[in-house]
């Protein structure tokens, strides 16, 4: 007691503070105005970094489209430069059905001190330090937003140049996303270029879940945007992929019968399954309608088969169920004819796991039988 001291203010930390203060108001002013539904504040955190409001919503999940309406009004009304006063006033001047108040605290009767935005946007009752106007806050972003199972929504979101920064870097990715989209539509058969653009998917993909992580703050719309694209781009990418990959059966059994012209009945490994996801070994059999075929594949360590007999073959001692038995014992697997027809004609052998290593020999033995 009784020692001098010099108080330094760290400007530009108290700076960031009031800005991202003032910030938490606004979201929570324009997220109750613009989301119909009955919420109430369950806490907050304000760092120079930025800042965390937590809002319990009575209702359905806040969509994509409402979260970027709530960021675009709060940049809106940064632009108008909208005043910031503060009034301190006793408990029974104010009229609490107009302003805003967090459920559970206990305020004083007087030196009540309330924050108002605007002439309407907001009232707050508050004892922090604040912006004079909303155009000190320069640029608004939201940067995550979280639900957990007890319908409490989470806001994460920045003011000031970051929030600037982070919607430039946001309309970098944007585009980036579009040329991506862009170039994938015009390559759709070269498996070079689908190369290239499935690289240059995963390292966007990278940069929007991990931006966080390394600095690189986005605004959360944009990053789910971009997310939602890409994801769409992988399926689209995928299923053009599966279809090329099919068209290998359709290859394979033609120069197969171009071989097998001679030959009485067919037996064959479809050599293309093992690179394929799924194998419908009906498109394989339907090549040969006029001697008997039998067709074994194999994807993802299963192993299956099909036999088919046009029904001018068919006897007492040859059919395809009897046909198909002797490979599917080899195999230690089950046949049944498909539903609604003639086991004697079409016999499938179901799926049965098996160990690549093990998985020739067997075949050889099963192709001899």
């Amino acid at each position: 007691i009784g020692d001098q001291v010099v108080l330094q203010v760290d400007s530009p930390r108290r700076t960031q503070l009031t800005l991202h203060h003032t910030a938490t108001h606004l979201l929570n002013a324009i997220v109750r105005k613009m989301i119909a539904l009955p919420m109430c504040q369950r806490s907050s955190a304000v760092t120079e970094r930025g800042f965390r409001l937590e809002l319990a919503v009575s209702g359905e999940k806040i969509a994509l489209d409402q979260i970027a309406a709530i960021e675009s009004e709060i940049r809106s009304l940064i632009k108008r430069n909208e005043p910031i006063r503060v009034a301190v006033c006793s408990a029974s001047d104010l009229d609490f059905a107009t302003i805003t108040t967090v459920p559970g605290e206990t305020y004083p009767d007087r030196g009540l001190r309330v924050v108002t935005i605007g002439d309407d946007v907001s009232r707050e009752l508050c004892c922090g330090t604040h912006a004079t106007s909303t155009g000190e806050l320069y640029d608004f972003a939201i940067t995550n937003v979280t639900q957990s199972k007890n319908g409490c929504f989470t806001f994460h979101a920045i003011a000031g140049a970051a929030a600037g920064k982070a919607h430039f870097q946001g309309a970098q990715i944007q585009n980036d996303v579009s040329q991506l989209q862009q170039d994938a539509d015009e390559n759709e058969t070269r498996p070079e270029d689908i190369m290239i653009i499935e690289t240059r998917m995963q390292r966007l993909k990278n940069v929007l879940l991990t931006g966080t992580d390394n600095n690189i703050h986005l605004p959360y719309c944009v990053r789910q945007r971009c997310l939602n694209v890409i994801s769409a781009l992988y399926q689209k990418l995928k299923d053009r992929s599966r279809e090329s990959l099919r068209e290998l059966i359709d290859i394979e059994m033609r120069n197969l019968m171009e071989q097998k012209l001679a030959d009485r009945f067919i037996v064959h490994f479809l050599e293309c399954s093992i690179i394929l996801e799924e194998v419908q070994l009906s498109k394989a059999t339907r090549y040969c309608t006029d001697r008997p075929i039998l067709v074994v594949s194999i994807t993802d360590n299963q192993v299956k088969a099909r036999a088919m007999v046009p029904p001018a073959m068919v006897n007492d001692r040859f059919n395809a169920e009897r046909w198909l038995a002797v490979v599917a014992q080899t195999f230690k697997a089950q046949t049944a004819a498909p539903k609604g027809q003639n086991g004697a004609t079409v016999c499938n052998m179901k799926a049965r796991k098996v160990k690549m290593m093990d998985f020739e020999a067997t075949l050889e033995s099963a192709l001899r039988a």
